[in-house]
């Protein structure tokens, strides 16, 4: 059986301090250790949510701009995005 466990950034994996304990990473630590793949998944920008993703490390790859964007949790490198199309942008606006 394959086991994931996908985090969100703000109000999860960080304090009020935007910051990762030492608790929270030896929690995450512990599960990729017992085979989880462990994975940011965030609003974020990639930087970001690789910037974090680089405290721990985490083993698979990180989700961010709610979904449009995937990235290697090692590299910070973009795997595949899904930005919006013209077509969709212009039509934003008229939606109000």
């Amino acid at each position: 059986m394959h086991r994931l466990l996908a985090l969100d950034l703000d109000g999860t994996m960080l304090n009020p301090n935007k910051i990762i304990t030492p608790e929270t990473r030896n929690s995450i630590q512990q599960l990729m250790a017992d085979e989880v793949a462990v994975t940011i998944a965030s609003g974020r920008f990639p930087a970001s949510v690789w910037l974090h993703a680089r405290e721990i490390p985490l083993n698979f790859p990180l989700v961010a701009l709610n979904g449009a964007v995937t990235v290697d949790a090692e590299t910070g490198q973009m795997i595949e995005g899904f930005p919006l199309n013209t077509a969709s942008l212009l039509y934003i606006p008229e939606c109000n």
